[in-house]
């Protein structure tokens, strides 16, 4: 899956919000997860979870490398023998550019055919970045997700484009962090990332979970849908 939007849109809060709520219900038999943070260093208040096998950023290459050698190995075992009862793998990628950038695109591959095969393999892939493009998600590796999560952009088409449709008749409120748009079964919908509810949190990698009663609320009253 990808997250895209513009700068300070939500896309770490939107992978923070999704990362949490997986821990939340899979313990470490279930589900492993390896983060690349390379933006805002949000997602490094998960790193003391026991289903996290490390939160990896800038200046990280040699222990980057070492994961990413692990992953492909597993990758390469799961293609000849089987996922079995292994546990599901989850790549989280936040700022996919920069991390290209730092690595020099040698990853390049192996996330393209995580993309094509991963899913069969239960190796998941997670990704954000701005929207589709060279300096972006190359077309290679786009063509090959499933899923897109669309925060706010500048140009109202670049909605169209990230998702992949030819008309939106509802775009998301401008200025709302975490407000964007996603396409589901031929549909798309208006949501909200974390619900910007209660007091901030304590520290970056902190999210209060909201009531309820707060979430019927939001959805009683913005959860738009586009026809």
């Amino acid at each position: 899956m990808a997250v895209c939007g513009g700068a300070f849109c939500g896309k770490s809060t939107f992978l923070h919000t999704m990362i949490s709520g997986l821990l939340q219900n899979f313990s470490e038999d279930r589900l492993q997860v390896l983060i690349l943070d390379f933006s805002s260093h949000l997602l490094e208040g998960l790193a003391d979870r026991k289903q996290v096998l490390a939160v990896l950023g800038e200046g990280e290459e040699n222990r980057t490398e070492e994961w990413m050698k692990k992953l492909e190995e597993e990758m390469n075992f799961r293609r000849k023998n089987g996922a079995g009862h292994r546990q599901d793998v989850l790549l989280v990628i936040d700022q996919l550019p920069e991390f290209r950038r730092e690595t020099c695109g040698i990853y390049d591959d192996l996330l393209e055919t995580l993309a094509v095969c991963g899913r069969q393999l239960r190796l998941y892939l997670a990704v954000s970045a701005a929207g589709f493009g060279i300096m972006e998600i190359p077309f290679r590796l786009a063509e090959n997700i499933p899923q897109v999560f669309c925060l706010e952009q500048t140009d109202p088409l670049r909605y169209q484009d990230c998702l992949r449709v030819n008309r939106i008749m509802v775009y998301p409120e401008p200025g709302h962090r975490g407000r964007g748009l996603a396409a589901v079964c031929g549909s798309v919908f208006e949501f909200q990332t974390a619900l910007a509810v209660g007091e901030a949190p304590r520290h970056p990698g902190q999210v209060r979970q909201p009531s309820r009663r707060e979430v019927k609320k939001h959805l009683t009253s913005g959860g738009r849908r586009n026809p």
